[in-house]
């Protein structure tokens, strides 16, 4: 099992529902290499549908899609969405559409999509990194913060804090995604807490939650210096979006099937 064989599943899942896809990505843990081995393998990307569907009197077709399916040796998740809700929601500044367009070459299988396609996607989708993704990386930190003060702490949702702040740090530094969780702890200087993380989360080592806790509050703290010194614009423009917007309608046209 493969990242291919995965994004296989998935498409083939997505024929059968009469869509067709259009590029799938591997996310979740094997994106960040926060996993090991036996990670189960998390799906999103984008799909169309005939565009007879768009016209037709009946209702319109789900704009997003979820299942899971069982292979021999690992679970293999998806979430996909129609290539014009993928890019309304990018022109939202909507974080994990934004990854998903920009994530690496060798994690994305392309299906109905060529590879001039995908870069244009992509050119079109950078005014919409902004500083204004400080906001959703910051927020996981409020919603599992709770988790330091527990007794027994759920290790991936802390592990999905450091991941969160610090692939938002980057982003908001360099405009640019880089998802390898373990090459920004040494980017930020906090190798050892992640290092100890990972065991913890994939081996079932103990971890020093004050001291990790303390590493995060650091990175909350750096983050927000980051997002006060950034030449990333607050948002994009109404022309940006219009742009994205003829992108979606050349697509559906000339992918009919």
């Amino acid at each position: 099992m493969n990242e291919k064989n995965a994004c296989d599943i998935v498409a083939e899942n997505l024929i059968r529902s009469n869509s067709r896809p259009a590029f799938l990505v591997v996310h979740g843990s094997r994106l960040y290499n926060t996993g090991n081995d036996e990670s189960d393998y998390d799906v999103l990307g984008a799909f169309s549908y005939p565009i007879t569907k768009f016209l037709s009197m009946y209702q319109p077709p789900e704009k997003s899609l979820t299942t899971t399916g069982k292979d021999l040796d690992h679970h293999v998740e998806f979430h996909v969405h129609e290539i014009g809700k993928l890019a309304l929601l990018a022109s939202n500044s909507n974080p994990t559409a934004l990854e998903i367009i920009f994530s690496p070459d060798h994690m994305m299988m392309l299906y109905d999509v060529t590879g001039k396609e995908l870069k244009e996607l992509r050119r079109l989708s950078k005014p919409f990194i902004t500083t204004i993704l400080y906001n959703p990386y910051i927020s996981i930190y409020k919603k599992y913060g709770e988790e330091f003060s527990k007794e027994n702490v759920n290790v991936k949702k802390i592990v999905n804090i450091f991941r969160s702040m610090l692939v938002g740090m980057n982003i908001i530094e360099t405009g640019t995604h880089e998802f390898d969780v373990r090459l920004l702890s040494k980017k930020y200087g906090v190798e050892d807490a992640c290092s100890s993380l990972l065991l913890a989360k994939n081996d079932g080592d103990v971890i020093d939650t004050r001291r990790v806790h303390d590493v995060i509050i650091e990175l909350r703290d750096r983050f927000m210096v980051i997002v006060n010194q950034s030449t990333l614009p607050p948002l994009a423009t109404r022309e940006a979006k219009n742009r994205l917007n003829e992108f979606v309608i050349s697509w559906r046209l000339h992918h009919d099937y």
